[in-house]
């Protein structure tokens, strides 16, 4: 009866200090919250002033499954109302219910990876999305949320990463072009006239694939030029050379 007795008075002596540590947290928890906050304000406007974008700006999120359970579809229906309302905090917690309720559901880790975003806390939110994309690949926007995994995390970077795709399926033609124009000129079986008419051919189809990039007007132009200097075509030779000097 005294240990019990010595147990209840020291939880009654500490109960005020234990209370106010747990204010204390509490406290020290929603500023860290704030801060983070700030800083994802911050950095949206410093892509803003870029002229760059988060890669998932423009994603909707999702809406419940017709399969869900009630509760899950208020909770998905409230924080989808606060995340449009951009009140990401009350939106985290409601979407925070819907994911408790159903975590193997795409658009309940979407969702909340979604809203951690937001939040600026992007190893939560890559996790929630990854989770997402490996219960449904064919979630809208997948695309970009792909990419946002991948690392490139703005807009800019993903339109970069398409461009210099586009530019090395161009140079692999470039090549194979190349290669066709050498084996025509090399040819010991056509005449003369027909080696050039066929070489010609192919090289006005580089012109068009080059003139499609900037850097590739830089690196094929003159070479195309040069081969059509050596066919006394000077006029097309000279076409190829202006876009050069102002290139």
């Amino acid at each position: 009866m005294k240990v019990k007795a010595l147990v209840c008075g020291f939880l009654i002596a500490t109960a005020p200090l234990l209370a106010a540590d747990t204010a204390q947290l509490e406290a020290a928890a929603k500023k860290i919250a704030d801060q983070q906050q700030k800083l994802a304000d911050e950095v949206q406007e410093l892509l803003k002033l870029l002229g760059m974008q988060s890669a998932l700006s423009n994603i909707s999120l999702i809406s419940a499954d017709a399969s869900a359970s009630s509760a899950v579809k208020v909770a998905t229906a409230d924080g989808i109302k606060e995340y449009q309302k951009k009140r990401f905090e009350e939106a985290k917690e409601s979407f925070q219910k819907a994911w408790e309720d159903a975590p193997n559901t795409a658009f309940t880790n979407f969702n909340l990876g979604m809203v951690y975003h937001k939040l600026g806390k992007t190893a939560l939110s890559k996790k929630m999305l990854k989770t997402s994309l490996d219960l449904d690949s064919s979630l809208a926007g997948s695309d970009k949320v792909k990419a946002f995994l991948e690392g490139k995390e703005f807009e800019k970077d993903i339109v970069n990463s398409e461009e210099n795709k586009e530019i090395d399926e161009a140079k692999t033609q470039l090549t194979n072009l190349k290669k066709r124009v050498d084996s025509y000129l090399s040819s010991k079986t056509m005449p003369v006239p027909k080696r050039m008419s066929a070489a010609v051919e192919q090289l006005n189809k580089m012109v068009d694939i080059a003139g499609n990039h900037d850097k590739l007007v830089e690196e094929y132009y003159l070479d195309i030029a040069d081969n059509f200097v050596a066919f006394e075509m000077f006029d097309r030779a000279t076409e190829l050379y202006q876009p050069m000097r102002r290139a």
